[in-house]
């Protein structure tokens, strides 16, 4: 039996008002390497610590685990979700890197989630 996770995301503008409508947005399908968990090349610790969550849970819900990889090395897979400060995020015309503390993003484009904060910019090791 194939299991697909699908999650409502409402995309949030930074910009504008105006919520858009709610949509299905395919965030993982187990037995295919689907997905991967997208880390700036410099991630915050608190961008770690949320890639490594959501990791978790995923592997929880499908029994599958996604990788967590860093930037440049973004592999080529059906979807990538981005966490934190990431030039995926920005090249998708996301604003992750101004979003001041206690600001966040929930989006989604052309396959790519982006899960943004504004965080302290303390980065791990």
């Amino acid at each position: 039996m194939r299991f697909i996770a699908i999650f409502t995301v409402i995309t949030l503008s930074l910009t504008s008002a105006a919520l858009a409508a709610p949509r299905d947005v395919l965030v993982m399908e187990t037995g295919n390497k689907s997905t991967a968990v997208v880390l700036s090349a410099a991630p915050t610790s608190s961008a770690q610590f949320a890639a490594l969550e959501l990791q978790y849970h995923l592997e929880k819900i499908t029994g599958e685990e996604p990788p967590i990889v860093s930037e440049p090395d973004v592999p080529d897979v059906m979807v990538r979700i981005a966490v934190g400060d990431t030039a995926l995020g920005k090249s998708l015309g996301f604003p992750v890197d101004a979003l001041q503390p206690w600001e966040f993003l929930v989006a989604e484009r052309g396959g790519t989630i982006v899960l943004a904060g504004g965080d302290d910019p303390i980065t791990g090791s």
